[in-house]
């Protein structure tokens, strides 16, 4: 069986979140140019809307034990999108492990360092939210 490339795998878990958004009644776009060569612009992986909230994704999947890295950069055109549009913003993270998405909030980093907004796995699973959480009725 031939590897996947983290970009097939991550659309994996992006498509994932999608198919549960729509079941609950929600209109959602996925970004395809999302973090790939996009310098200029930035995409978020996932914008949901539902009577007139917005929600955006940014999807993670870690296999592992790992800590959660984002670049400064992603996170501050998150943050310019969210502040712009009025959403809500999470990073949603799927542990293979685990066998689901847990969501943090883009504000509520562990720690930053010069070039990365870190969440501990431990951190993620004690403070992450349930899609229920963040969504509503699932």
């Amino acid at each position: 069986m031939e590897k996947s490339s983290p970009y097939i795998r991550g659309r994996r878990y992006e498509y994932k979140l999608m198919s549960i958004l729509k079941k609950n009644g929600f209109f959602v776009m996925r970004s395809p140019a999302s973090g790939r060569k996009s310098v200029r612009y930035y995409y978020p992986d996932i914008v949901a809307i539902k009577q007139g909230r917005i929600i955006i994704f940014e999807v993670k999947m870690i296999g592992d034990k790992r800590a959660l890295y984002l670049p400064r950069r992603q996170y501050r055109k998150l943050e310019w999108i969210r502040r712009v549009t009025g959403a809500e913003c999470y990073i949603s993270v799927y542990y293979k492990d685990k066998g689901k998405f847990l969501f943090v909030d883009l504000n509520s980093y562990e720690r930053k360092s010069n070039r990365y907004y870190i969440w501990s796995r431990r951190y993620i699973t004690e403070k992450g939210k349930t899609l229920s959480e963040v969504v509503g009725e699932c």
